[in-house]
Formats: C-alpha cells, sequence, structure tokens
C-alpha cells in the first residue's frame, strides 16, 4: 500500500461513564486501491484535556489503543484531544466536547397485534434542553425467562428500534424548545396472540421474569451525524443503484471519527 496516498483513520468514542479509553487506529485504502485492514500498531496515540496529556498503549488482543480512565477522568462540558502519529511521520488530530448528562424519565411497554402474532415493544420518554440542538442515540437489552417448563436460565436479545433497511435509533431535538421527547417504538420480542390452550397470549403468560436495560446516549452532533451516514450505507449495502454514500470525519489531516457522549441506563422489571 502507497504510504503517501492513504490516510490515517481514527476512531474513538468518549464517555464518561466508560472506565478505560479506547482509540483505533488503521489506514486507508488509497484510490483504486486494495483495502486489506491494516490496523496500525505501533502509531502513538495520545489523549489531552488541555490540562493533562497521557499516551494510549496497544491491546493487541482487542487491536485497539487503550488508557484508564482513571489517569484521564472524562468529565462533562469538557473538551478532549485526540493525536496520533505514525512511525512514518503522519500527524492526525481532531477534538471532540462530552455532553452533559440527560436521564430518562420513564419506560413504557406496549403492544400490538396483527397476524396471529402480538409484538411487543418499548418506548423510552427524556426532557430535552433545547437550549442548544441535542442529539440522542437510544439502546438496550431484553432479558427474559420465558414461561414454558423447559425454560430455566435466562435469555437476551437487542431492543431493535427500526429496521436495518430504516433504522430508527437516532433523534435531535429543537433549538430554543424545552420538551419530553419519545423514542420509537423498540420491538422486544415477537409472541403467538393465542396460548396452546386457545387463550390470548399477554405478557405475563409469555414470559416468567422479564427486565429491560434501557439505554440513552446523549450524543455530540459529530457523533450523530456520523451514526447516521454509517446506517444509511448499512441500509443500501449490496444496492447497485443506490447513491454513494459519504462518511463524515472530523479528523484533521486523516479520516474517521472521534466523538463524546454521556450515557444513562435504568434497569426496569416488566411485567
Amino acid at each position: 500500500m502507497d504510504q503517501q496516498t492513504s490516510k490515517l483513520v481514527v476512531t474513538g468514542f468518549l464517555s464518561p461513564q466508560d472506565s478505560v479509553l479506547t482509540v483505533k487506529v488503521s489506514r486507508s485504502a488509497p484510490l483504486g486501491g486494495t483495502f486489506n485492514g491494516s490496523i496500525l500498531t505501533n502509531a502513538t496515540v495520545m489523549l489531552s484535556d488541555g490540562k493533562t496529556s497521557a499516551k494510549l498503549t496497544y491491546n493487541s488482543k482487542e487491536m485497539y489503543y487503550e488508557l484508564s480512565a482513571r489517569k484521564l477522568p472524562v468529565k462533562a462540558g469538557s473538551t478532549y484531544t485526540v493525536t496520533v502519529t505514525s512511525t512514518e511521520g503522519q500527524r492526525v488530530q481532531s477534538t471532540c466536547t462530552i455532553p452533559q448528562p440527560v436521564a430518562l424519565s420513564a419506560v413504557q411497554l406496549d403492544s400490538a397485534a396483527s397476524g396471529g402474532q402480538k409484538q411487543y415493544m418499548v418506548r423510552y420518554q427524556w426532557q430535552d434542553a433545547g437550549d442548544q440542538p441535542h442529539y440522542y442515540l437510544t439502546a438496550g437489552a431484553f432479558q427474559y425467562i420465558k414461561s414454558t417448563a423447559s425454560a430455566t436460565s435466562w435469555e437476551s436479545v437487542p431492543v431493535q428500534f427500526g429496521t436495518q433497511a430504516s433504522p430508527a435509533d437516532l433523534l435531535s431535538g429543537q433549538t430554543g424548545k424545552v420538551a419530553a421527547m419519545q423514542s420509537a417504538d423498540g420491538l422486544i420480542s415477537t409472541e403467538p396472540a393465542q396460548t396452546g390452550s386457545g387463550e390470548m397470549n399477554t405478557f405475563s403468560k409469555a414470559f416468567r421474569q422479564a427486565q429491560l436495560t434501557a439505554v440513552l446516549l446523549h450524543i455530540d452532533e459529530t457523533y450523530y451525524r456520523f451514526q447516521k451516514a454509517v446506517n444509511l450505507a448499512a441500509a443500501t449495502s449490496g444496492n447497485p443503484f443506490a447513491e454513494p454514500v459519504s462518511i463524515p470525519s472530523n479528523i484533521d489531516g486523516g479520516l474517521g471519527c472521534f466523538a463524546g457522549y454521556n450515557r444513562a441506563t435504568v434497569r426496569v422489571k416488566l411485567k
């Protein structure tokens, strides 16, 4: 690979809730070249909060550079800079500011029956400050034990907001308008509308025990635009007639995404 035409690709997302800060570094494929997924293992990766700088070490198992958050605590409202230098002298840099925390105010369980099936979904609610544009990403995990006699252990599935072709996990607030916000419906399970005995099925009949880990990420604009483009690229993958998707980058001199977020997590029992 021609290192003069390829660029350093840097990916890192910082959060106050993370105990380990991670940054991935690789090289892009030059135009007309072949991408070989070349991960840089010997780059110098530095993180700084403007007062303290710390060097990340390479983790060969996970293939990223890491640093204990205790050496450089990530705080809401603070700005961080990542600087990556290759052994060939290529140097790239980027900054991000960590958003303020936003708490989940409610989690609702709902259902809808159609075609002999019953879908169970959840919705998250929170308050958007409206003082400036705010961006959010919803996620979560549904843990359960089925009511069948053979079910004895917990299982877990991710909450599905939308589909791969039409994801609905990203949202944005409105500037200057304080308002309650609500997520899209997050699918957690599809069950038969009736039980084996012909009775109408209910959530408590389908599941002996159930709980939800609801996650709301308050993300910066860089994260939002990057993830939106990644979702669009995944949705159009394999379609020869789809318009090419340009993935935005905020890496000065390179490619990739260096962004901040603040995570709120709520665990609730469902019944």
